[in-house]
């Protein structure tokens, strides 16, 4: 789970605060998540519409 830390802490797990770090499900991770010193972060999906592109044409010449 990607998660991002609301404050610094240490413990079982030392994180500093806006620190993100992707963690396996723990005791300790969710202790974390209830009190609010870290949050999980949503993956944002990119969505390709066809419309924009980052690659370039290349000009071809004509064969002979």
């Amino acid at each position: 789970m990607l998660i991002k830390a609301n404050v610094s802490f240490a413990g079982d797990i030392v994180m500093r605060k806006g620190e993100e770090r992707e963690l396996e499900t723990s005791v300790a991770l969710s202790d974390l998540l209830r009190c609010g010193y870290v949050s999980e972060v949503k993956k944002a999906v990119e969505v390709n519409d066809g419309k924009h592109s980052n690659a370039r044409k290349r000009k071809t010449e004509p064969e002979n």
